[in-house]
């Protein structure tokens, strides 16, 4: 009887150990997990880990209008005029800014699933991705600024853009890139 018992309390106590081994990363929303390559990425310096952590990766979108133009984005503050991105697919994106007259773009995209960034604003002239773009320029379709870019991401799956000016974070937008 008492080496069954001692059985018991060794395949017990394996159990309660191997479970919480569990390498097995819960990524619910309410869990934060910071980008793991910021200094491997080389991210511009004023990117500071406690950006990625006011990520709301249930935020949807929204489609709206300004002057009969669609856009997506946060209305009255950040509209983004393009396509939907496709893994590996340069694409032109015009950027709309509201509350702001100028200051140079800086994006940097934040992949969930694997917690890497990236930049994702491409050198028309290099065709290489680059962290910032240049100043952006004057008020058109209702917006204060806007700026026409080329974008491109290799990577399928869920995104966050930490859109910076001036190297302050003005806003992040949550967007999904098809394989």
């Amino acid at each position: 009887m008492k080496i069954r018992l001692k059985n018991l309390m060794f395949f017990l106590v394996l159990i309660v150990v191997l479970s919480s081994c569990s390498s097995k990363k819960d990524t619910s929303a309410s869990e934060v997990v910071a980008p793991t390559n910021l200094e491997d990425a080389k991210a511009p310096s004023f990117v500071k880990q406690d950006d990625f952590n006011n990520i709301n990766w249930d935020d949807k979108n929204s489609t709206f209008k300004s002057e009969n133009i669609s856009m997506f984005g946060h209305k009255n503050k950040l509209g983004i005029i393009g396509s939907s991105l496709e893994t590996d697919r340069t694409l032109k994106w015009f950027w709309n800014f509201w509350g702001v007259k100028n200051g140079k773009l800086t994006v940097v995209a934040y992949h969930k699933e694997t917690t890497t960034i990236s930049s994702m604003l491409m050198n028309s002239n290099t065709n290489k991705a680059q962290w910032s773009q240049t100043e952006i320029g004057g008020p058109t379709n209702g917006a204060d600024a806007t700026l026409p870019t080329t974008v491109k991401l290799s990577k399928p799956g869920k995104w966050a853009l930490l859109v910076y000016l001036d190297d302050q974070l003005f806003d992040t937008i949550v967007i999904k890139v098809k394989e």
